[in-house]
């Protein structure tokens, strides 16, 4: 079995889909403390951690919280079923 606990690397994109998304996305700058998304809110896609730190809240389920390093991808599941986000993410360092 996989690990899925707060060490885990399961959010990390490869290069390649690094790339794609950078091209097709658009670059934010988030200060310290900013909500990126939070729990229940309507989908606004995927964040691509480009640079620092964030945390990760996952609704009902404490044992998924973790913090995140660039190169993670947030927001998958909600983007792809277009249901409000189930997490909150909190950026903590840039």
């Amino acid at each position: 079995m996989a690990n899925v606990g707060p060490t885990a690397n399961i959010l990390k994109v490869s290069p390649k889909l690094k790339k794609a998304l950078s091209a097709a996305g658009t670059t934010r700058q988030f200060v310290s403390n900013q909500c990126l998304f939070d729990v229940d809110q309507e989908n606004t896609g995927v964040f691509l951690v480009a640079k620092g730190k964030v945390s990760l809240w996952v609704k009902d389920y404490p044992k998924l919280d973790r913090t995140v390093a660039a190169g993670s991808l947030l927001g998958v599941p909600a983007t792809f079923t277009g249901h409000p986000y189930v997490s909150a993410v909190r950026n903590f360092s840039t």
